[in-house]
């Protein structure tokens, strides 16, 4: 065995051949790392796709929904003006992204939300989307089909260079932060189909001049905040709750027009609206919320309705206003309503209109407000103001009614008992022995003498 190694060639050729071997197992080994690695990388794609259920079509990714229609899940192509397709292999767009609203106290999902996660309540305390074209900005201009009903939390939020969009007429909700940041986008035409137009929704669109919001719809809480350029809002009849800081720091805000059928003003809904000149309130106004009216620093003319029920903190502090009319129907007036600059230093000529001895009345003589309710006269001469009170304390005129009322009463049961004694003691009178008037000294005399008779008699026994 030693002569056959001992050969120069063949100890050569075997040295080649151990080389081999060994570069034979490294490429090997080197292939099967990379397939494990491979096979890692496909099990956790494809956990991805089974939880998104995630596939992709030309410049579109898209999520399948359960009523096999399709959500838009992202965007790779590279065009500013950009045309969402009506159907994805096959699948018609039903929604633009995802997310998920209240309705009748419970979440409701919608588009591609995933990883929901639910509080004890039953509320959404945890959840993701996918949003194509967040902070996307590159795109000038979008355009939707009418296929699309849902257009998802988040799906143009930051995109700073969008400034035309057209939604479909299948629109029916525009998701919270929907547009939010979009500092370009000039006007947004909602379809009549639109029924929500969820919280935050232009927040921050500081180009956007002009809004209207159609019949049916309702707006979510801060849909409109810090849109700065904001000059005139058209609210529907549908909107029955103003929602909080709807209108707030819209600046530029001048015109506003609400529906017949409002019926609260939210917190700090108009807040800073420093533009704002004149407030006209429908009749079916009952509450205004703290701050509601704060800052607005060019406000100088307000009607509030005539059945408003509550006034909040502050809710026309530091306005123009240096008068305001308010009704008999007010109840409830916070801290500060009015009258005040915002620091809650009250103003020196502000006057309050109100009917007298009114809630708006007794507020603004507790904190020194002058007032041009009038005192009423009576028929004694005496004022309504000295009328008004009993124990010192104001009444309403309901109160009064009712005091007025049992007074009545009292009044007529004390005549009607008086009416009865009358004729018992007429009847006694008739039956009574006739007397003539000129014989009452003679009829006491004989009294005295039978009275002194007795007396004697009494004195012998």
């Amino acid at each position: 065995m030693n002569d056959i190694f001992t050969n120069k060639g063949d100890r050569a050729l075997i040295k080649k051949f151990f080389t081999f071997i060994a570069a034979a197992v490294l490429l090997l080994a080197s292939g099967l790392a990379a397939a494990a690695e491979e096979g890692k990388q496909a099990d956790e794609i494809s956990y991805d796709l089974d939880r998104g259920n995630y596939s992709y079509s030309g410049d579109w990714s898209y999520t399948v929904l359960d009523d096999m229609t399709a959500a838009i899940s992202g965007y790779f192509g590279g065009d500013t003006a950009v045309t969402v397709p009506s159907t994805v292999d096959g699948y018609t767009v039903t929604a633009i992204g995802g997310g998920w609203y209240e309705k009748d106290g419970k979440p409701v999902l919608y588009g591609n939300i995933h990883d929901v996660e639910y509080a004890e309540d039953g509320s959404i305390s945890h959840s993701s989307v996918y949003s194509p074209f967040s902070e996307n900005t590159s795109i000038v201009s979008v355009s939707l089909p009418s296929s699309v009903k849902y257009i998802g939390a988040m799906t143009f939020k930051g995109c700073s260079s969008l400034s035309y969009v057209k939604l479909g007429g299948g629109t029916t909700l525009i998701g919270s932060s929907c547009f939010e940041d979009c500092t370009s986008l000039t006007s947004l035409d909602i379809p009549e189909s639109v029924t929500l137009c969820d919280q935050l929704m232009c927040s921050g669109c500081t180009s956007l001049l002009k809004i209207e919001i159609p019949q049916g719809a309702q707006v979510g809480i801060s849909a409109f905040e810090d849109c700065s350029a904001l000059s005139s809002a058209v609210l529907p009849d549908s909107c029955t709750q103003l929602p909080a800081s709807l209108f707030k720091n819209c600046s530029s805000l001048k015109d506003i027009t609400f529906g017949n059928s409002l019926e609260s003003v939210g917190d700090s809904a108009f807040y800073g609206c420093t533009a704002l000149e004149a407030v006209t309130l429908p009749d079916s106004v009952k509450t205004i919320y703290n701050n509601a009216f704060f800052g607005c620093s060019s406000l100088s003319q307000v009607y509030v309705g005539e059945n408003l029920d509550a006034l909040g903190n502050t809710a026309f502090a530091g306005c123009a206003l240096r008068t305001l009319t308010l009704p008999d129907s007010l109840h409830g007036i916070g801290k500060n309503a009015f009258g005040t600059d915002v620091s809650g230093t009250p103003l020196p000529d502000f006057t309050l209109d109100c009917p007298p001895y009114s809630a708006a009345y007794d507020y603004a003589q507790k904190n020194g407000i002058a007032c041009t309710a009038s005192a009423v006269t009576a028929p004694d001469g005496s004022s309504s103001e000295y009328r008004a009170g009993i124990f010192g304390k104001k009444l309403s005129p309901k109160t009064a009614l009712y005091i007025l009322g049992f007074a009545a009463a009292a009044i007529i049961a004390v005549i009607v008992l008086m009416i009865v004694n009358h004729r018992s003691g007429g009847e006694d009178y008739e039956t009574a022995p006739q007397q003539d008037l000129a014989d009452d000294d003679s009829s006491d005399n004989e009294y005295d003498e039978d009275t002194e008779e007795e007396t004697e008699d009494t004195e012998e026994v």
